[in-house]
């Protein structure tokens, strides 16, 4: 357990804070409190006490009883049964629209954005956030306001993380809000929270606060709340509603669009095919099992975090908002492809050929040698095979017929069913990558 994981048990202890969560429905408590009770010899800050991104990030104690932490205002938090996440959709088929890396610019690459904040402006800069605020034309969107504000006083309701629990009525005042990016056009105003992984679920206050403050300008436009990813050249767009303004939990995915440059889309059709005819299938990895990870590029945003140094199981999980053991499902998919393994300590680290692969893996040629490697494994060579002679990445049920063929698995087991979605999402990924 965390040093955090043991300051929250002191402090439910201290406060009998799920006694009044239980009886109150929620239960406040300060910073100050927080900082003077953890019972550890080094304190931790309050402010990373309460802070939790993803779902699987929270404290094992909330976790097992349900529970989420939300500021109410600056130095003052609520602890409650709240549904405080949501989910992110992703479409293993989505087709990335292509765009025109702005010719203007030569202070950044397209293979080399490395902060949000160079993502976001390049994305604006060549015209997504325009296509995806359906701009009316002659009339673009702007750059409106960003950073770190002060909320105003906002009433909302919260629904309950079960059924069983009852929504709670929450008014929050003075907490910060931080907006990564918003621009305007004459109708709407798209909010953005910006991230460089591929998170499974995210924290809803980062979209809602900032939704409530720009609602109560009583502006008349449509406040669009997006959150943005960039992995592997792909942006991504992730758009949704709150069908209740007045509803915390009322969140809805809406549309999902993807981008790319046409720069770094490099690779004909031509030379996939060439890569079919040379490659030769190796024999499938001995203890290591067949990927269960229905996301490439989650697998290239691994390759980029474990590039940092060695991680543990935990520190996967976190960056992803998983728990451990999604996490397992991800490095072992590294592992498949000879990128990854575990030290002498358990660390996760990446091989000599991970490394080489995370230095070129954005370019044509690293690209070029993540496909080799996938084709040396029999299903996802016949796979790709396939998808290029129909035209389209194969059916599930193709998918599933191949593994059970291969593998010899029951055709009514679920693990073909669920291994069928990472071949799908793999050959997708090739495609993706053909020039238009």
């Amino acid at each position: 357990m965390t040093a955090i994981d043991h300051a929250w048990i002191n402090l439910f202890k201290q406060f009998s804070i799920l006694n009044q969560v239980n009886q109150n429905g929620l239960f406040q408590i300060t910073a100050a409190q927080i900082n003077a009770n953890q019972g550890l010899e080094k304190r931790v800050d309050a402010r990373l006490m309460a802070k939790f991104d993803h779902k699987s990030q929270l404290p094992t104690i909330f976790r097992e009883h349900d529970l989420a932490i939300l500021p109410i205002s600056r130095g003052t938090y609520c602890i409650g049964h709240f549904k405080a996440y949501a989910d992110i959709a992703y479409d293993e088929l989505i087709k990335p629209t292509p765009k025109t890396f702005p010719e203007t610019i030569d202070s950044v690459s397209p293979y080399a954005i490395t902060s949000e904040s160079v993502a976001l402006n390049l994305a604006y800069a060549s015209g997504m956030v325009n296509d995806v605020l359906q701009t009316i034309k002659g009339t673009p969107c702007f750059p409106a306001i960003s950073g770190r504000l002060g909320s105003p006083l906002m009433h909302f309701v919260i629904n309950g993380s079960k059924k069983k629990y009852a929504a709670q009525h929450l008014a929050v005042a003075h907490s910060q809000i931080e907006i990564d990016a918003s621009y305007e056009n004459r109708e709407q105003i798209g909010i953005f929270e910006a991230k460089l992984h591929i998170p499974k679920d995210f924290l809803v206050r980062q979209l809602y606060y900032p939704y409530t403050f720009f609602k109560q300008m009583k502006l008349r436009k449509k406040i669009v709340p997006i959150y943005f990813t960039y992995v592997a050249n792909i942006f991504s767009f992730h758009i949704f509603e709150f069908t209740d303004d007045l509803n915390y939990s009322s969140i809805k995915e809406v549309r999902h669009i993807d981008f790319a440059f046409k720069n770094t889309l490099d690779i004909t059709r031509a030379e996939i095919e060439q890569k079919i005819r040379e490659t030769r299938p190796r024999p499938e990895p001995k203890e290591v099992p067949f990927p269960q990870a229905d996301n490439f590029l989650r697998c290239l945003n691994l390759i980029s975090f474990l590039s940092e140094g060695e991680k543990t199981r935990e520190d996967i999980a976190a960056f992803f908002g998983f728990d451990p053991r999604q996490s397992d499902y991800y490095f072992n998919a590294l592992k498949y492809l000879g990128y990854a393994n575990k030290d002498v300590a358990g660390k996760r680290i990446l091989t000599a050929k991970g490394q080489q692969i995370n230095k070129i893996k954005d370019l044509k040629k690293g690209k070029l040698m993540i496909i080799e490697d996938i084709l040396q494994h029999k299903v996802f060579k016949t796979a790709l095979i396939k998808s290029l002679e129909q035209g389209e990445v194969i059916s599930k049920e193709q998918a599933k017929y191949l593994i059970v063929q291969d593998t010899g698995l029951s055709v009514d087991s679920d693990t073909p069913n669920r291994r069928a979605s990472t071949v799908r999402s793999w050959i997708n990924w090739i495609e993706n990558v053909i020039t238009i």
